[in-house]
């Protein structure tokens, strides 16, 4: 952000010219208006124009130099390193070099059409302009020139304009440039000397304390203060959102950081949205962006996927929000949620999900899900990429962190999927037929899996990697890609196989390690998959949090500590962790355990009619809502159908893959009738959510949640199994339990309930 960079002792700001002309500048369109090149590609011949230049013509590249000029009050210190400096002449020449994959047209101005690249230029020549020589004073002003290469895969053409960077038009642009940014200085300054202020004032912002909550918020404030990351196991009940918040938000104002409430399912959002509610009305002033995936949050219809050619919300993108002063009146509201953020990107005709990002590196506090932290696909890069970001100034909150490994061994898990190969829709022909020709191979490599599956009589087998050659072909892909001729970037469905073939690649790059393990699938509908599992993303995610100030990760159920530590690659020794006591009477909560039931796998057929007996029987004992958690979709429909032939018992049941709307109605339902409501242990509804209903009674919890036995989780036991640990312990046990501890935390929500 903007006012990391700023000194208020000397008024001063200081930054490279790259993020001093990033400060406020959106992209006219989210489309290209030339066909794609990668940025590999384009690097590499940039990078050897550069070197035979200077080689040919004996002059230097990569000049550093800086600037120092002021604008409204401010000193703005601008660094940067220019590409070519030619003084074989006098005055000497700056040269700027830009790849294109197209010529230019003959009339185009690049003041006009190119200013950010003008900017760049006319910056380089000014900050050259004013080194002293020997004690000379200032340098002659030097020329300056626009080289565009162009780069049509057969002999790089150059297309060049000479630019006079002290010229009207080049003046008007660079005092403009200087006005803005002192503008949005100005704003920003003006908003955190708002936010110190309040802060002086601030208190937690509820009126009264739950038991644990004040302690744990002065946990997280410390581990937040002192940059470091903890861990903590925190009762359901005990407000851990507006405790984690609560802790952290002071210093983020104070310290100028930036907060990320990570959350594993978008249902948890609504309860940060309200602690954010909280501390604002509490007044303490914040901005905070709710970041929803890009297809949950497209306007479009569902069946159109995301291309920035054709879609309606990229096109005159920058001059729509910049016409509509889109972002400044968003930042004004402050609290940047889902519903009003839609709002405002359709009435402007903008794309909701980039203007979400766009949003995010002004504000305190980014809510959003694990994947815009952690994945290496999807990630944020304005934060977290090396050399763009500035992850040192970002805190992690990690609500529900037990799910985080999980989803972490997802990341690194690529799969290449049969359907993903033959349903080529989207391309056009000549695309297609190159397409298929690359695919050939994987297909014979579907076949071979489906007949070892058939042998094997099994649904998934781990296939000998060193015996199956992969059809790999990174180079050949590469090409493909880089080749592409079309209007703008390559289709989606390219840029996907593409993406799916290097991830592939860098597994086959690391040799025989034992975190990857080679896996052959038939889906039930017939579809054959092949995959890299890993059983070990600890040092990856390792890598992301190291890069960032602090870390809170906290949950109901965090038991042993140093089993998630290691799993989430945290030095038990380097971070801290508290458990923090039940916040409720005990009484409240009364627990029986029934032995009588048998919910091993073989004997559920036989147990069912005395399960059936024993949840009708409580039922009709003491009438309400009951929530009833099944280790397993198939068990909880077995209970279901058991439960058809008594009709006094409403039964609602959780449905498989339901949709973001299909989960609100059937919490809607929930909270506006009495029923036996049965879900999945380990599910959606089964931790970080507050389920409202009348009467709520009871939990019912069928078996100890223990995982399914499978190849994935023998792998995953293997895997601790050569760390030196219990595999059994840390992959069923561990997980099991503490999904039934998840689940009973359902029912006690606050001082007053009373339940079993």
């Amino acid at each position: 952000m903007i006012r990391r960079r700023y000194d208020p002792e000397s008024s001063s700001l200081a930054m490279g010219i790259g993020d001093f002309l990033r400060i406020g500048s959106l992209p006219a369109s989210l489309a290209s208006e030339e066909p794609w090149l990668d940025l590999q590609f384009r690097s590499r011949m940039h990078l050897q124009y550069q070197s035979s230049y200077c080689e040919q013509n004996d002059v230097e590249g990569e000049v550093p130099v800086e600037l120092e000029t002021g604008c409204s009050g401010y000193t703005f210190r601008i660094s940067g390193r220019l590409d070519i400096l030619d003084d074989t002449s006098e005055p000497p020449v700056v040269i700027e070099v830009k790849t294109r994959a197209t010529e230019l047209h003959p009339e185009a101005d690049p003041v006009r059409d190119f200013p950010e690249h003008v900017l760049q230029l006319a910056f380089f020549c000014r900050a050259l302009a004013s080194e002293e020589t020997d004690g000379m004073g200032e340098r002659a002003r030097p020329g300056g020139r626009l080289v565009y290469l162009i780069l049509d895969r057969e002999k790089p053409r150059e297309q060049v304009f000479e630019i006079d960077a002290w010229g009207e038009g080049v003046e008007r642009l660079w005092q403009s440039r200087l006005d803005l940014v002192a503008l949005i200085l100005d704003r920003e300054l003006g908003w955190r000397d708002l936010q110190l202020a309040a802060l002086e004032e601030f208190e937690f912002p509820y009126p009264e304390l739950r038991s644990g909550q004040l302690e744990m918020t002065e946990l997280v404030g410390r581990a937040v203060q002192q940059r470091g990351g903890i861990f903590l196991e925190a009762p359901t009940g005990i407000g851990k959102t507006a405790a984690a918040l609560a802790g952290t938000l002071p210093h983020v104002v104070k310290d100028d950081l930036t907060a990320f409430f990570l959350t594993a399912k978008g249902t948890q959002v609504r309860n940060v949205c309200a602690a954010v509610d909280n501390t604002v009305e509490s007044g303490l002033p914040l901005r905070a962006v709710v970041i929803t995936a890009r297809e949950k949050i497209c306007p479009l219809p569902a069946e159109m996927c995301c291309d920035t050619e054709e879609c309606p919300y990229a096109r005159e993108y920058g001059s729509r929000i910049a016409a509509t002063e889109l972002i400044d009146r968003l930042l004004t509201t402050g609290r940047i949620y889902p519903e009003t953020l839609l709002g405002h990107a359709l009435e402007a005709g903008v794309c909701p999900f980039e203007l979400s990002l766009d949003l995010s590196i002004w504000c305190d506090l980014v809510i959003c899900d694990y994947n815009s932290v952690f994945d290496p696909h999807v990630y944020l890069r304005r934060f977290f990429a090396e050399g763009m970001g500035d992850s040192a100034a970002c805190v992690l909150l990690i609500d529900e962190a037990g799910n985080l490994p999980a989803r972490a061994r997802g990341y690194y898990s690529p799969e290449m999927r049969e359907r993903d190969l033959s349903d080529l829709s989207g391309l056009d022909e000549k695309l297609r037929r190159k397409v298929r020709r690359r695919a050939a191979p994987w297909f014979d490599l579907f076949e071979d899996v489906r007949r070892r599956l058939e042998k094997a009589g099994v649904e998934e087998i781990e296939l000998p990697a060193g015996e199956i050659s992969l059809p790999v072909q990174a180079d050949s892909w590469r090409r493909l890609v880089q080749g592409y001729e079309g209007p703008g970037a390559p289709p989606t469905k390219l840029l996907e196989l593409f993406t799916v073939v290097m991830d592939f690649s860098r597994i086959e790059q690391l040799g025989d390690d034992p975190r990857f393990h080679l896996l052959g699938r038939r889906e039930e509908n017939g579809e054959t998959v092949v995959q890299w599992f890993c059983t070990d993303a600890s040092e990856m995610l390792r890598e992301r949090h190291a890069a960032c100030a602090s870390s809170v990760l906290f949950s109901a159920t965090l038991t042993p500590f140093e089993h998630y530590q290691d799993l989430l690659g945290y030095d038990p020794v380097e971070t801290s962790s508290a458990r923090l006591p039940y916040p409720f009477p005990g009484e409240n909560l009364g627990v029986w355990i029934d032995p009588r039931i048998d919910t091993r796998y073989r004997f559920r057929k036989s147990s069912l009619p005395l399960l059936r007996d024993r949840i009708r029987l409580l039922y009709r004992t003491a009438p309400g809502t009951y929530l009833v958690f099944c280790p397993s979709y198939a068990y909880m429909e077995m209970i279901a159908s058991a439960l058809e032939s008594s009709p006094e018992v409403p039964v609602l049941a959780q449905e498989r893959g339901m949709s973001n709307r299909q989960r609100e109605d059937f919490l809607s339902t929930v909270g506006s009738s009495e029923h036996l409501v049965l879900t999945v242990s380990g599910g959606i509804f089964a931790e970080g959510i507050d389920i409202t209903a009348p009467r709520l009674r009871g939990a019912l919890i069928v078996g100890p949640c223990l995982p399914g036995i499978s190849l994935r989780n023998r792998l995953l036991s293997e895997r601790f199994e050569e760390l030196g640990k219990n595999g059994f312990l840390h992959v069923s046990v561990i997980p099991g339990m503490n999904r039934v501890i998840q689940a009973a935390g359902r029912m006690i929500r606050s001082s007053d309930d009373r339940g079993t």
